[in-house]
């Protein structure tokens, strides 16, 4: 008996699969962490031009609504592969010392993919995006 264990202990067959097995699971998650890193910029990038662009066009229309505005950036929102019932959009007029000023902000919640690596708290992230553009002055 003291034979075959002293063998087993000699033995450095499958030493390289336990290494591996030990450093996996790190390096898998500093992988699927980059890829949800670069996803949830991505997403970000996308709320905030749609919200941008939404802004900018708004500046050639004279008599355009809070709510025509709204629904032209969730009407966008798919184009950027963004679901628009995750976003959260407010639309706000105001005047600064005669300046008409056309104000967007909208949050956008994301849903990271591996969620069985995050915390419960992490489960979604909330991205926020906000354009300012004056649009008329007298």
């Amino acid at each position: 008996m003291h034979k075959m264990l002293a063998k087993f202990l000699k033995c450095e067959e499958g030493t390289t699969a336990v290494e591996f097995s030990l450093i996996a699971f790190g390096f898998l998650a500093l992988v699927f962490g980059i890829f949800e890193c670069g996803r949830m910029f991505m997403t970000w990038n996308a709320f905030q031009y749609t919200i941008e662009d939404t802004t900018r066009r708004a500046l050639i229309s004279e008599d355009i609504t809070a709510e025509e505005i709204e629904d032209t950036i969730r009407d966008s929102m798919p184009n950027m592969m963004l679901e628009s019932d995750r976003a959260d959009i407010d639309v706000i007029f105001t005047d600064y010392s005669g300046v008409n000023i056309l104000e967007v902000s909208g949050v956008y919640s994301f849903s990271p993919i591996v969620l069985t690596f995050l915390p419960d708290s992490w489960s979604t992230i909330n991205l926020r995006a906000e354009s300012r553009f004056p649009m008329s002055w007298e």
